[in-house]
């Protein structure tokens, strides 16, 4: 005979059977099983679900991972010297007007260029050429300067 547990909303859950890309977590409230495909970062776990559907870009900092709503609209990324900048890093390594998001309504599409910044930019570790947009995809991680920036479009 099957062993089994309830879970918190009453159904059965049969242990033997979990999928594999699921795991017992004992840190996050709710539902015995958290399903690790989900790919969402830790501190957005319990959030308003429309939060999850908007895109983003996740940004590392000193102090933890910060996110930023895209919102469909051109995004500047530079040094925090240069205050105007969406997204002003404190990355000694960043330009004062390093780069952009660029947004293409027609198609609903994200882009990134470089706008010749001294150090550059990477794209999943490949150089990007100064002034040449770059369409990007969800999971797609920007290195400008030493700072480290995951996309997320959903």
């Amino acid at each position: 005979m099957e062993k089994s547990e309830k879970n918190d909303n009453g159904g059965e859950v049969n242990p033997d059977k979990v999928p594999a890309r699921t795991e017992r977590r004992e840190d996050i409230p709710g539902p015995d099983l958290f399903d690790m495909t989900m790919a969402i970062p830790k501190e957005l776990i319990g959030s308003a679900p429309d939060r999850l559907l908007e895109p983003a870009l996740q940004i590392q900092m000193e102090k933890g991972w910060e996110r930023y709503p895209l919102k469909g609209r051109e995004v500047s990324i530079g040094h925090i010297r240069q205050p105007d900048n969406h997204i002003a890093l404190p990355d000694q390594q960043v330009s004062r007007r390093h780069a952009k998001i660029l947004f293409d309504k027609p198609t609903g599409a994200y882009f990134f260029l470089d706008n010749g910044s001294t150090n550059g930019s990477t794209v999943n570790g490949i150089p990007i050429i100064p002034h040449e947009p770059v369409k990007l995809a969800n999971n797609d991680v920007i290195v400008v300067g030493e700072t480290r920036i995951t996309v997320y479009l959903p």
